[in-house]
């Protein structure tokens, strides 16, 4: 619709070479909001336009040159134009594809986060069942041995350990 809408202006105006590069937006926004294919398209699409008004009319695109010149100029534009087109999209679709992957890293993360979170409040459980735990032991030894030496024992400064214990007997004579 732009192109068209360039078109019809161009046709009025009689020193055209000075709107060429107006052709340039209408490429420029296609790069950015659609793909690289469609901008070379547009820009091609945008070079057989004016070449149809070059091919109608060359004296009003002229600028004291000649109709080699013309279309030599004509030409280096309408490359310059499919080359915008194309690099602008090209660029666009690398853009969409790094956000794509940081779309997919930010919910692994997310993900990864929640598992955290869950396996979090799996451990906090656990710490809270073994401190039941340990004041029921401690209760225990507490009830069934001296407190003093329970005590030692709970804050590791006397270890209680089995070890095999031999005694011998002997007769001692009266």
């Amino acid at each position: 619709i732009t192109l068209l809408l360039l078109g019809v202006i161009l046709y009025f105006v009689n020193q055209k070479l000075s709107l060429l590069n107006l052709y340039f937006l209408p490429v420029l926004v296609a790069g950015m909001y659609m793909d690289a294919r469609r901008a070379v398209l547009g820009g091609m699409l945008a070079v057989a336009w004016v070449s149809f008004f070059a091919v109608i009319d060359p004296e009003s695109f002229s600028q004291d040159m000649g109709h080699t010149g013309l279309y030599l100029h004509l030409l280096s534009w309408g490359s310059l134009l499919v080359l915008t087109g194309a690099i602008t999209g090209r660029m666009n679709e690398r853009l969409r594809e790094r956000w794509q992957s940081a779309a997919t890293a930010l919910a692994e993360t997310t993900k990864l986060r929640e598992d955290l979170a869950r396996a979090n409040t799996r451990l906090e459980e656990k710490n809270l069942t073994l401190e039941v735990t340990k004041a029921n032991v401690e209760a225990v030894l507490y009830a069934s041995m001296d407190p003093h030496v329970a005590k030692l024992i709970i804050d590791r400064r006397l270890r209680n350990e089995k070890r095999p214990v031999s005694v011998l007997f002997a007769d001692l004579p009266e």
